[in-house]
């Protein structure tokens, strides 16, 4: 190699180490600023509590009446997250707790969070909810100071500031999940288990109509921090503790999962429960609508729609059962292809409560004024 070409390469060299030099110069630029802009995102999403001021006392955060797993599984994440920013917060509930949402906590090493009936002069943030007919007593008088929902907006309203964060996936954990990821806070194994698992009920283990890409994602990073090593068994197991109503009254049952809703001056009832199959899902309407009468007066409802529901492997089914001729009307006329087995009408495929009845019940309501 002459003089000429040993320069020739010698150059070439060392534009090559310049170049790779200023590549990784300035990946390590952009690295520290996007680190940078991350804390920044964090801060600015933290500085949301400071809208509110000072909060003096306890943060009670709460789910609905009835609780179930996904209001009960993010109220206790939710309390968590504002210990970890600095906040006093405590996890409560507004009833008993159903047996599949005892299963999740005792399989996750979870206590059941203390029962508040009434919370006038409290700190209160709503989960999973925003109406004073699911919430609890006393919410008039209460410092509410923010409601996370993916149910829309319902009827609560304030004056003065209120974090208000609703998002339209088929589990409010998703919500939970990405607010800890927002703040820039760990998931520990436990608090991971919990919004696995009400991602789990609330959408049917994805299987769900409500079930959103988002959910998706949501439940995989979940169950790789939350320590449940086979997911189709976990849900499985929380599946058949939940279909299993041998120890519990008629009464038990019907309120169980029962929801209020008001729309066009109406207030309405909807109770749901799930059946492995058609023989379950008939024997379960039967044995509620027994007590139908009794549960309207007792609840004040207009009417009321009892929901029992098929949802598993390939049977997507739903039974309806009305309080009275207002109520089958509506029925008939929301699902014209339904058949009537003498107690329930019959839709297939069947539906949610969220996404596909109480939108039809509304839709409907709004064409028969209250009179």
């Amino acid at each position: 190699m002459n003089n000429k070409e040993r320069y020739i390469v010698c150059a070439v060299i060392a534009v090559l180490i310049a170049f790779l030099l200023g590549v990784n110069f300035g990946q390590k630029n952009q690295s520290e600023k996007y680190l940078k802009e991350k804390e920044e995102d964090v801060e600015i999403k933290r500085s949301a509590f400071e809208t509110i001021g000072d909060i003096k006392g306890t943060i009670y955060v709460t789910g609905h009446k009835n609780p179930d797993t996904d209001s009960v599984c993010c109220a206790m994440a939710y309390a968590k997250l504002l210990k970890e920013l600095g906040y006093d917060a405590k996890a409560v509930i507004l009833g008993d707790i159903n047996k599949e949402t005892a299963y999740v906590l005792n399989e996750s090493g979870a206590e059941i969070p203390e029962i508040i009936y009434d919370v006038s002069g409290e700190n209160v943030v709503l989960v999973d909810h925003s109406e004073y007919a699911q919430s609890a007593e006393g919410l008039q008088d209460a410092n509410v100071i923010c409601v996370i929902d993916h149910h829309g907006a319902g009827d609560y309203t304030k004056t003065g500031a209120l974090i208000f964060d609703s998002r339209p996936y088929g589990a409010l954990a998703t919500i939970i999940y990405q607010l800890y990821r927002d703040y820039g806070v760990a998931l520990d194994e436990k608090t991971a288990a919990l919004l696995a698992s009400a991602i789990m009920s609330d959408t049917i283990n994805l299987r769900s109509e409500v079930t959103t890409q988002g959910d998706r994602i949501a439940l995989r990073r979940l169950l790789e921090l939350s320590g449940i090593n086979n997911s189709e068994e976990f849900y499985k197991a929380m599946t058949l503790v939940k279909y299993d109503y041998s120890d519990m009254s008629d009464k038990e049952i019907f309120t169980n999962d029962y929801k209020d809703y008001e729309f066009a001056n109406f207030k309405y009832g909807i109770p749901v429960a799930m059946a492995y199959d058609e023989d379950q899902a008939r024997e379960l309407s039967v044995r509620m609508k027994k007590v139908l009468p009794e549960m309207v007066k007792r609840s004040g409802d207009d009417f009321i729609v009892i929901m029992v529901g098929i949802f598993h492997d390939d049977l997507d089914i739903a039974y309806l059962t009305p309080s009275d001729e207002f109520a089958a009307a509506i029925i008939k006329d929301a699902y014209p292809g339904s058949t009537f087995d003498g107690t329930s009408y019959i839709i297939k495929p069947g539906m949610s409560r969220k996404q596909g009845l109480i939108p039809k019940i509304n839709e409907i309501l709004t064409n028969h004024p209250h009179e």
